[in-house]
């Protein structure tokens, strides 16, 4: 059985912000076998439409209620950090305005 709490070591990346943060869209969905789906679109509205790059990350059921815990507060002191397998999808749209394509 899967451990849906992976005592894998991870470092703070709170403590190491990212430069240059942009803003974006988060979606939070279950996806059809239980797991967890977290798409975020990058960029602003066009149009009244969200724009931008799209990036999604799947989790597999076992380890969504990991990640659920530490979301809405409700993670152990030794768990307010986890580092969880993920299927990761990008579809970038370029820079060419509305009729961009889809990469």
């Amino acid at each position: 059985m899967i451990d849906p709490h992976p005592k894998v070591p991870v470092s703070d990346e709170s403590a190491n912000p990212i430069p240059g943060v942009v803003d974006g869209w988060i979606t939070a969905s279950q996806t059809a076998e239980g797991g967890l789906s977290l798409r975020i679109r990058v960029g602003g509205q066009t149009g009244g439409a969200i724009g931008g790059d799209a990036i999604e990350i799947v989790i597999q059921p076992a380890f969504a209620a990991c990640v659920t815990d530490i979301l809405v507060g409700e993670a152990s002191a030794d768990r307010k950090n986890a580092c969880v397998p993920c299927g990761v999808g990008i579809s970038r749209r370029l820079n060419h305005g509305n009729g961009s394509l889809s990469g």
